[in-house]
C-alpha cells in the first residue's frame, strides 16, 4: 500500500513542482496528517498531506499563518509554490502544502531550551497582528463546550476513570473564558517536539491551530505542560520543574513584559491548557495526567506565581 502511495504521490509532485528525482520518506502518520520528506536534487522539503476533512478555508489559514510570518522573518518553515504559483493543491481529495525542510533536531527540554523558548515566544508575541485576519481556533470557551459535550457522553461513563468526570465538569465550569486579556498571534502548541534547533538557531514548526488569540494561553501551554513533567509517563514523574519556569520567564520577560491582569490569570491559563487535554479524543479516555497537571497548577498557585515574577 505503502509503495502504491508513494507512486501516486511522486507523479504528483513531479506534475506540480517539477521534481524528477526523489526520495519519498514518511515523516509522520496520524488522523491529523500525513507527512513526508522529500529528498531531491533542488535540496529537501516536507509535504504535508491534510485528511479530507479539513477544509478549504482550514488550509487557507494553514497558508496565510506561513506567508505571514514569513513576511515578518519569523524563524518558522516557509510554503514553496507550485509550477503555477499556488500554494495550495489537490491530492487525491485531500489538500497538500510544500514547505522548507528544516535542517536540526528537536532540542532537549533543558533550561537553555526554555530560555530560547521564552525568548522566541515573545518576539512572537510582539509581531505587530493588526493585519492579520485569521483568529486561532484554540478559544478556552470552545474547548470548554467541547470538553462538556464529550465527557456528558454516556459511553465515556464505562471508561477507566470514570468516576473523574464529575470533579472534570466543575473544574471546566470554574474556568473563566480569558477572552478580555492582550491578543497576539498565538502558536497554541509549544514544546521541544514543535522546535527545531540547528546549531544557535532554533525555529517553531506546526502551526496548524496559529492565529489571533489570547497570548498567556501560549505560556499558560509551556507553564503547565514541558514545566511539568513533559516526558512523564506516570503520576509519580510530575513534578513543578521551579528552575525551568523560572528560566522560560526570563527568556520571555527579555523581550515582552506581561500586564498586571496577565500576570494574575497566568495560573488559571496553566489550568485550562491542562483541563483541554483531559479527554483524549482519539481514544477518549480521561487522561489522568493532564487531570495531575491542573491540581498541580491549582495547589500551587502562590508558588507560581512567585516563580513568575
Amino acid at each position: 500500500m505503502q509503495v502504491k502511495i508513494n507512486e501516486k504521490l511522486k507523479s504528483f509532485i513531479l506534475n506540480k513542482y517539477g521534481f524528477e528525482d526523489l526520495e519519498i520518506l514518511q515523516v509522520d502518520q496520524n488522523g491529523f496528517r500525513n507527512v513526508f520528506k522529500l529528498v531531491t536534487e533542488r535540496g529537501n522539503f516536507i509535504i504535508r498531506i491534510f485528511p479530507e476533512n479539513r477544509s478549504k478555508e482550514q488550509v487557507i489559514k494553514d497558508v496565510e499563518i506561513l506567508i505571514f510570518l514569513e513576511k515578518e522573518n519569523f524563524p518558522a518553515p516557509r510554503l514553496i509554490p507550485t509550477r503555477n504559483g499556488e500554494f495550495m493543491s489537490k491530492f487525491n481529495n485531500s489538500y497538500a502544502l510544500l514547505i522548507s525542510y528544516i535542517e536540526g533536531q528537536h532540542p532537549d527540554s533543558s533550561e537553555q531550551t526554555l530560555h530560547t523558548m521564552g525568548e522566541l515566544l515573545a518576539k512572537l508575541h510582539k509581531i505587530n497582528h493588526n493585519n492579520y485576519p485569521h483568529e486561532s481556533s484554540l478559544t478556552i470557551h470552545s474547548e470548554i463546550q467541547s470538553l462538556k459535550g464529550a465527557l456528558q457522553k454516556k459511553d465515556l461513563t464505562k471508561l477507566d476513570r470514570a468516576e473523574l468526570i464529575p470533579q472534570v465538569l466543575n473544574a471546566l465550569d470554574s474556568l473563566p473564558s480569558l477572552n478580555f486579556l492582550p491578543k497576539t498571534i498565538i502558536h497554541t502548541d509549544i514544546h521541544p517536539k514543535n522546535m527545531i534547533q540547528n546549531g544557535d538557531d532554533y525555529y517553531f514548526i506546526d502551526w496548524d491551530d496559529a492565529g489571533v488569540g489570547t497570548t498567556i494561553l501560549d505560556l499558560g501551554y509551556v507553564l503547565s505542560q514541558v514545566c511539568i513533567g513533559y516526558y512523564a509517563k506516570n503520576i509519580s514523574e510530575l513534578i513543578l520543574r521551579e528552575n525551568l519556569m523560572k528560566t522560560f520567564m526570563a527568556g520571555y520577560y527579555k523581550h515582552r513584559s506581561l500586564t498586571k491582569e496577565e500576570k494574575e490569570n497566568l495560573v488559571l491559563a496553566m489550568q485550562s491548557c491542562s483541563l483541554i487535554y483531559v479527554i483524549q479524543y482519539w481514544h477518549p479516555v480521561i487522561d489522568y495526567l493532564s487531570w495531575e497537571r491542573y491540581k498541580i497548577t491549582k495547589n500551587n498557585k502562590e508558588k507560581i506565581l512567585k516563580l513568575i515574577g
